[in-house]
């Protein structure tokens, strides 16, 4: 199995998209939960604006790959520790 930081993002077919989408500002994801098990989710995740999807193990790999994918103010993705302390 890969580890959290070797898992990438793949670009799905144009037939598997939503036909009516909507976005919000920062980002829009499409999560399937395919199963629950040890008490947590399992299932995928798909980037509506690029169509790339990647497969999770538990809620809070969910929500890493989500905090990956959104730029933070800079314009990149969040560093650890920086939660906005200004």
């Amino acid at each position: 199995m890969k580890k959290m930081d070797e898992r990438s993002w793949t670009v799905l077919p144009e037939h598997e998209q939503d036909e009516e989408k909507q976005s919000g500002e920062q980002g829009t994801f499409l999560v399937r939960i395919l199963c629950r098990q040890n008490h947590s989710w399992q299932g995928e995740i798909v980037r509506a604006e690029t169509n790339e999807h990647v497969y999770f193990r538990s809620a809070l790999e969910l929500i890493r790959l989500i905090d990956s994918a959104v730029p933070g103010e800079d314009g990149g993705p969040e560093e650890p520790g920086q939660e906005g302390n200004d």
